[in-house]
């Protein structure tokens, strides 16, 4: 899942009520809530924090696109 909150609407706990939900919805499925991010979005990561989210790791992820 990702969420993305217009800037006009930010800081009004709209994000927070959306990740809220996803977080019920697993708890209820007995599905394990994970929440990756990248760890130069700090908005994010205190989103993240403020719900009981911890970090445990982080990992550098590295792609290559090939062109024909």
């Amino acid at each position: 899942m990702a969420v993305f909150t217009y800037p006009k609407y930010r800081n009004q706990g709209y994000g927070k009520q959306v990740v809220k939900g996803y977080i019920n919805w697993c708890l209820d499925k007995d599905i394990l809530p994970i929440y990756l991010v990248d760890i130069e979005n700090i908005p994010s990561i205190k989103l993240a924090e403020s719900l009981g989210f911890e970090i445990k790791s982080t990992e550098v992820i590295v792609s290559l696109t090939l062109y024909n």
